[in-house]
């Protein structure tokens, strides 16, 4: 039985099979409260309502401590319910004794889950946090890019010659379809998290990259040097 829980996630049939092969039953099953927390009823015995299959073998097995033929305790909310014979008091106390291995391998399998359900929602907020961060300046640019030119165009003490004007509303447009690039990239990004994109990988020149990475760095930063990771 204890080779049984260390074999991992397949562990809770593993022990109810070696508890329907070592007392010869013809299935065995594990079943959980619905209420671990509410009392208990006279009728919930054989309420399928108010009880949980976590795991099962054997032919039909019993859904409820009512259709079992031996019933077992298998800790707080938990029973073992088996079918093919009423187990002699002796064994009933032997197999009671290996019942909490089912529940803890259970238990185990629960907490493992949701240590990896919290790592992938810690990574997720990592990155969310430090989308914010780079995309508070990145937004921030080409709004303050457009407003500018906007506001110089519609300052009615400006006389601001043809060519000028030009310019101003080309920057003005460029500052807007960066913007719109942006957004359009974080929405992207949202369906990729909601699972209504699937991303396709694929190889990509490194000169068709480069360009576009570096395209909003600012000429005052000077040379923008590639290195090899």
């Amino acid at each position: 039985f204890a080779v049984a829980v260390l074999r991992g996630d397949e562990a809770i049939s593993a022990l109810l099979e070696r508890f329907r092969e070592t007392f010869s039953m013809e299935s065995v099953s594990l079943l959980q409260r619905a209420d671990t927390d509410g009392p208990r009823l006279p009728d919930e015995i054989d309420d399928p309502s108010r009880w949980t299959l976590v795991a099962a073998t054997g032919a039909d097995p019993a859904l409820t401590p009512g259709g079992a033929d031996t019933v077992i305790d298998a800790g707080p909310g938990n029973v073992l319910a088996l079918r093919g014979r009423t187990l002699p008091a002796a064994d009933q106390r032997v197999l009671a004794a290996f019942a909490a291995q089912a529940t803890a391998a259970m238990e185990r399998r629960r907490l493992s889950r949701e240590a990896a359900s919290a790592q992938t929602l810690a990574a997720a907020d990592k990155m969310r946090t430090a989308l914010l961060a780079a995309v508070s300046h990145d937004l921030r640019t080409p709004l303050s890019a457009a407003k500018a030119s906007i506001s110089t165009l519609r300052d009615p003490e400006l006389e601001v010659p043809p060519a000028d004007r030009a310019e101003l509303l080309e920057a003005a447009e460029e500052s807007l379809d960066r913007l719109t690039r942006l957004v359009e990239n974080l929405l992207d990004m949202s369906r990729l998290q909601a699972g209504a994109l699937k991303p396709r990988l694929e190889p990509a020149a490194i000169e068709d990259i480069i360009p576009r990475a570096i395209d909003d760095v600012p000429e005052a930063a000077g040379r923008v040097r590639l290195e090899p990771p």
